[in-house]
């Protein structure tokens, strides 16, 4: 099926994403030559190398990892490490969750650049712009944002603050972590189909552009 901006913009509007002022037909038609993975894919000398399987499979890994960490902390799984807080339960529950939330949303970050591919680009965006438009209420808490939407945490800020004010930040409804993940749901199922793509598409004589791939120095 193909996804329309529409589509992608109404099902941002859902989770409460912020529609984006230069929207996903825009890079689309400034980088015309790359919008389709055969397109890319027909590069293989120059660029093919950032569309390598292994790019995507580190891209899925690492996005899949965020929703673990995004689904703990909705629905649930935030109920459940909340309310054991309120009952006087300890914290090495919620603050490993956090760190690893952390880790993984970099991670995904770091992993969309690498594909260098306009879909994920995009979605590079979004996730830098989600973090960036959340920052002062992440910041309350001990969750710094870079100016490049990258998080990090102020252990000694983190630890100082009360429950309430986390689960206000992180538990919201509509709020920083269900846009995360929403967003690593779309990179997860994005990676998946470029992975399953690039190992089953054939060219015109036969072979399989990961046979293809595999006849140059590819390092993901």
């Amino acid at each position: 099926m193909r996804i329309t901006t529409l589509m992608l913009d109404r099902s941002m509007a859902k989770t409460g994403l912020p529609i984006q002022r230069s929207s996903l037909l825009d890079y689309l038609n400034n980088n015309a030559s790359d919008n389709t993975l055969l397109a890319s894919l027909s590069k293989v000398g120059n660029a093919g190398s950032s569309l390598s399987k292994k790019n995507y499979e580190k891209l899925k890994d690492a996005a899949d990892t965020l929703g673990e960490q995004t689904g703990a902390l909705t629905a649930e799984g935030r109920d459940a490490i909340f309310e054991q807080l309120k009952n006087g339960g300890d914290r090495e529950e919620l603050d490993g969750t956090v760190e690893k939330l952390i880790s993984s949303y970099n991670s995904t970050m770091d992993s969309l650049l690498s594909t260098n591919n306009t879909l994920n680009l995009y979605y590079y965006q979004m996730m830098s712009d989600t973090a960036l438009e959340s920052k002062e209420e992440l910041a309350s808490i001990g969750i710094n944002v870079g100016k490049d939407g990258k998080l990090s945490i102020d252990k000694e800020k983190f630890d100082a603050a009360d429950v309430e004010s986390i689960e206000k930040v992180l538990g919201a409804s509509g709020g920083f972590i269900q846009k995360a993940d929403f967003l690593a749901g779309r990179v997860s199922s994005n990676a998946k189909a470029n992975v399953e793509s690039l190992s089953t598409q054939y060219n015109a004589s036969g072979s399989s552009y990961a046979e293809v791939l595999s006849r140059y120095d590819v390092r993901g």
